[in-house]
């Protein structure tokens, strides 16, 4: 058969996006501000309000976090270069404790998430064990699982968030497994919604030998008591619960954490995981910001941010419901989802939204299925309510030009 007559592959049907996307100046930007606030960003010489930015709480320009960074790289200088395994930072250990403080669970941290995800999952998942996969279970996860699976260990993919696929899906691995071990998100990157943790640990409850490992990397620190995210804020850490979250993101600084259910679990990760051995550490700026950022977590000042971003949250909520914009689903968490459907009507709006003067990000294939991408945007503290209010005012104004636009 001729390449011209062949099927596209993934990554050819990636490559046609990405070329439209490029087109229409929707992605591989760089920010042209000589000095960042949180709010505002320029790129190629205009000014847009930021929508796209992660960092939740908006603790990049707290100045204890600048302070620390400054007085760390001037004590320890750029970088520490060895690996964990050898020699590390003290920092690391202040840093493990404070965290420890605020989870009350063992915790290694880790230099980013998806390393973290490298060291554990190929430790504490073995050849007798199973694991089923979220569909939309973030792309860390998956490759680490891909791993997984060229060790020989099954794997199998579930519809996003569906729990009585997952639970045929125990009920069938279970006599033929060790261990039935499902990977999920906290908060899910695209959709923004959240994962079901309450019958989650009661399907943990029901089948002794089902174990959940859950990411929640988007809901650390703007939720919870002290921050310890979404997940624990729904539920107790359970004994057959592994939860890894980001240090990047609402915390502001560097790295991810996993917090496991005991001790041993967690010396396994830090005495085996791959990456504890043979990667670099977080450095020791980030490692000062990563400090002060916990030490803030475990203040009262915390609080009153996490209200400050409810607020938003909610503002942002019924703006859209009052202004009969869809969402894929209504939550209490930062991320939104407006469902458009093709890739291709997606870049309509997208490219719509930027040129009125507010940076939003595309949500499609392969971060979606193909015909369930959309708008995201992403809410925090440096926003005004009337910079939300402008934003959905732009979007109700060009949602329907745009589907009409493409048919």
């Amino acid at each position: 058969m001729s390449r011209s007559s062949s099927k596209p592959s993934t990554i050819e049907i990636m490559e046609q996006i990405a070329d439209d996307f490029v087109r229409r100046q929707l992605v591989h930007h760089y920010v042209d501000s000589e000095r960042l606030e949180g709010r505002v960003i320029e790129v190629s010489a205009r000014e847009l309000i930021h929508f796209g930015s992660c960092s939740y709480m908006g603790l990049e320009t707290h100045p204890a976090l600048i302070e620390a960074v400054q007085e760390t790289v001037a004590r320890f200088g750029t970088q520490f270069s060895s690996s964990r395994a050898y020699i590390a930072l003290r920092l690391y250990e202040e840093l493990e404790t404070h965290l420890q403080e605020m989870f009350g669970k063992p915790v290694v941290v880790t230099s980013t998430t998806t390393l973290g995800h490298l060291a554990a999952l190929p430790t504490l998942i073995g050849p007798e064990d199973a694991v089923i996969l979220d569909l939309q279970a973030h792309h860390s996860m998956q490759m680490s699982a891909q791993q997984l699976k060229a060790q020989g260990v099954p794997l199998h993919v579930i519809q996003h968030n569906n729990m009585t696929q997952l639970e045929r899906k125990i009920r069938a691995l279970q006599g033929q497994h060790h261990r039935v071990w499902y990977l999920a998100d906290g908060v899910y990157s695209m959709f923004g919604d959240v994962a079901p943790m309450d019958e989650l640990v009661a399907l943990m409850e029901r089948y002794e030998r089902f174990y959940t490992y859950v990411d929640d990397a988007h809901g650390m620190g703007w939720a919870g008591e002290r921050g310890v995210g979404v997940v624990r804020s729904m539920v107790a850490h359970h004994d057959k619960m592994v939860l890894v979250v980001s240090l990047n993101k609402s915390f502001a600084s560097a790295g991810g954490a996993l917090v496991l259910p005991n001790e041993a679990m967690a010396e396994r990760v830090r005495r085996c995981g791959g990456p504890m051995i043979f990667s670099g550490p977080i450095q020791p700026p980030m490692l000062g910001a990563a400090l002060a950022s916990a030490q803030l977590h475990l203040s009262p000042e915390l609080d009153v941010y996490q209200a400050e971003l409810r607020e938003r949250i909610a503002h942002t909520n019924d703006g859209l419901a009052a202004r009969g914009l869809p969402q894929y689903a209504v939550t209490d968490t930062p991320l939104f989802f407006i469902p458009m459907g093709l890739p291709r009507v997606v870049s309509n709006l997208v490219h719509r939204v930027i040129a009125e003067g507010f940076y939003v990000n595309t949500a499609t294939f392969p971060a979606t299925p193909m015909r369930q991408g959309g708008l995201r945007f992403m809410v925090n503290r440096h926003h005004r309510l009337d910079d939300l209010d402008a934003l959905l005012d732009c979007v109700a104004h060009h949602y329907p030009l745009a589907l009409a636009e493409e048919d």
